[in-house]
């Protein structure tokens, strides 16, 4: 997986995936030598599923592994936060939501933008929503 954020000097950064093994690695939009933004944990296998925040400076995305986990990191910084329990893939959806899946529901859920800590309780946006066994990617 990969994001694009265009950022306000038009330059623009793109955070990807570049296979199912291994940590995430940014470029700049025009080009470039791709660079690591995350460093596996001791028995994680890869970091997937990236999302460059509306700030441009964080991402969030999933990590695998025996405790597969989402989390939100400042690029440039090995700091990272867990976003508890948040079972599938997740996206985060302006002004202010988690938006992930759990028990084939769909749900939002209000988060402080600068923390992505949740508030209050989630509501459901739909039902019977397919997650992948092996990966935990929700699709929606």
């Amino acid at each position: 997986g990969g994001s694009w954020f265009a950022g306000a000097d038009a330059t623009g950064v793109i955070v990807f995936a570049p296979n199912q093994a291994g940590p995430l690695y940014r470029v700049v939009a025009t080009g470039g030598t791709a660079t690591p933004v995350t460093t596996l944990a001791e028995g994680e296998s890869a970091h997937v599923f990236p999302q460059v925040l509306p700030d441009g400076e964080r991402i969030l995305y999933t990590a695998r592994g025996p405790d597969p986990g989402r989390y939100v990191q400042a690029m440039g910084s090995s700091e990272r936060t867990r976003l508890g329990d948040v079972p599938t893939s997740a996206m985060y959806v302006s002004p202010g939501y988690l938006v992930y899946v759990r028990d084939s529901t769909l749900l939002a859920h209000r988060v402080a933008p600068e923390t992505l800590a949740r508030v209050g309780e989630p509501f459901s946006l739909g039902q019977n929503v397919r997650v992948g066994v092996a990966n935990a990617r929700a699709a929606f």
